[in-house]
């Protein structure tokens, strides 16, 4: 068993209240528990405007698939124009 790990701390320009990034990070999470099969919580920076940083786990008997999944939500994560990808990191635990 292969936990893989991601954790991505985001900037978040358009964002002017909480009450508005909660709406673009709910909305983050949903678009990306409906595509992948995780986990998913924000983790970091809960009463700031303009940052925020997401907790992702998936778990899979390959590591491959591991690395294939984690980099596929990076991408999709950078493609929307409500935030910006200011750092991330992953880890694979065997």
């Amino acid at each position: 068993m292969v936990i893989g790990i991601l954790v991505v701390r985001l900037y978040l320009p358009n964002s002017d209240s909480l009450k508005a990034k909660r709406q673009i990070i709910l909305s983050l999470k949903a678009r990306l528990k409906n595509k992948f099969n995780i986990s998913i919580s924000e983790i970091g920076f809960l009463d700031s405007w303009k940052e925020s940083q997401l907790g992702v786990t998936c778990i899979s008997n390959s590591g491959r698939y591991i690395d294939r999944e984690l980099s596929h939500i990076v991408k999709l994560i950078s493609s929307n124009r409500n935030l910006e990808i200011i750092d991330y990191s992953t880890e694979k635990i065997i």
